[in-house]
């Protein structure tokens, strides 16, 4: 009877896309106008003010004998250390009508705060939340059982032991695995090294450029393509923070890759005079420094070839073979050291949980797929148009009778022969991981 209540919450399923697509857009705009302000001050001519006029130009000598004009001397120039009640103490003006000090001001205190701000809040507020949903998904009855079977943590149950009281050791044994993933995950130690790293050279990078708009030059100047790549890398790790803050998917990871960035952009900005024309090598190095990593790579690759492995390669089976993906879901699997369809299948559904904002129903039908994936192939494509997208429908086959047509047109699909249909139904319906995936999948059929 539990297998065919399993085996009937097999359903058509759709794909869908993790996160919240309108506040992501949201975000992508505000750094966009964001980026629009800080590059038009330190674009030139703007920022600093012209220098004050020095009197009338005197007209140049007369090529006759006619005696020179007489000039008569400049008007004296009001101090800059006139008294205030002078009335004529001069303060230099931005073109947004703030004094330059105020803004140079503002423009770095809020550079430097974003960060800090942004990731305190994270690990104050959402960080609790999140946890709270994970344990709430995972204890429930029929699936915490399950779960522990996968990990191998399964307590064995006790001869005339109540259901309450196993139910009660099942749930102790999850609160050890899951605390110590969460504490492997989140712990605040993990998240001090990095998010300070992250800070230092955020600060340290916005202090730069505001002092190259509003104040004096260091004593050794960075060069205009530098400044601009280390201004898209601040506009991205900025981007980054509040993208993952908004989809609850902020790691320690992610603060490693922001101090990283800032030292990329001082290698890619010294180098944007051999990738682009002189004309175009600031905005240039800004462009690099706003790119993902992964195409970071590609960009690179396509200027200086296969050089040293530049051009990343997909693991197989390839994830890009699975319904719903895309190169940023594709990108953010590769952070969790997940490059194949055969690492997703058996990867742990909790753990990538705690490391990603993934949707339980996507990520659960990825796996799902990649599971029959890892079996069939490219034959895949071949299999969904018969209504078997994954490895699920594939295992419900297991017990159909001789004749079956269902299993008449997988064996024709696949060029194999319908017992061969049968016993790959039966390896798969006999994997406890897959078992685990049906289990929470049937979750959401029930619903």
């Amino acid at each position: 009877m539990r297998w065919a209540r399993r085996c009937s919450s097999v359903g058509p399923r759709t794909s869908h896309v993790p996160g919240n697509p309108l506040r992501t857009r949201r975000v992508s705009i505000l750094a966009g106008i964001v980026a629009v302000v800080i590059l038009g001050a330190i674009s030139p001519g703007h920022g600093k003010m012209p220098p004050p006029s020095q009197g009338p130009a005197v007209p140049p000598p007369s090529s006759t004998n006619a005696p020179a004009p007489s000039v008569s001397p400049p008007a004296p120039q009001p101090s800059p250390s006139a008294s205030p009640a002078s009335g004529t103490n001069s303060v230099t003006q931005t073109p947004y009508g703030l004094p330059a000090s105020r803004l140079a001001w503002l423009l770095l205190a809020s550079g430097a705060l974003t960060l800090p701000v942004v990731s305190l809040a994270y690990l104050v507020l959402r960080l609790q939340a999140r946890k709270a949903a994970l344990v709430n998904f995972f204890t429930q009855d029929v699936i915490i059982e399950r779960y522990l079977v996968m990990r191998g943590r399964r307590p064995p149950r006790a001869e005339g032991e109540s259901d309450d009281a196993y139910r009660a050791r099942l749930r102790l044994a999850f609160k050890t695995v899951f605390t110590g993933e969460l504490r492997q995950q989140y712990s605040l130690r993990n998240f001090v090294l990095p998010m300070a790293l992250a800070w230092f050279v955020a600060a340290l990078t916005i202090f730069i450029l505001v002092r190259s708009i509003f104040g004096p030059a260091f004593s050794v100047s960075l060069p205009s393509a530098m400044l601009y790549a280390l201004f898209g890398a601040f506009v991205w790790s900025v981007w980054m923070i509040i993208r993952a803050y908004t989809r609850n998917d902020l790691t320690p990871s992610t603060f490693y890759w922001v101090f990283f960035r800032h030292l990329l952009a001082l290698a890619y900005g010294g180098l944007a005079g051999q990738i682009f024309t002189p004309a175009y090598a600031d905005l240039g190095a800004f462009f690099v420094g706003t790119l993902p990593f992964s195409q970071l790579i590609r960009f690179f690759g396509t200027r200086f070839g296969t050089l040293a492995g530049l051009t990343p390669t997909e693991g197989a089976p390839k994830l890009s073979d699975l319904q719903g993906m895309d190169s940023t879901v594709i990108q953010r699997l590769d952070e969790m050291d997940i490059h194949s369809a055969q690492d997703l299948a058996f990867s742990d559904p909790m753990e990538l949980l705690l490391l990603s904002n993934f949707p339980v129903k996507v990520l659960v039908d990825w796996m799902d797929q990649a599971f029959l994936l890892n079996y069939v192939g490219e034959g895949i494509a071949d299999l969904r148009v018969r209504g078997i997208r994954g490895a699920i429908e594939m295992a419900s086959l297991h017990n159909a009778p001789e004749g079956d047509p269902r299993v008449e047109s997988v064996a024709t699909a696949l060029k194999i022969t319908p017992s061969d249909v049968r016993n790959l139904a039966s390896n798969l319906y006999l994997d406890n991981h897959l078992l685990l995936i049906w289990h929470l999948w049937g979750l959401f059929e029930q619903k």
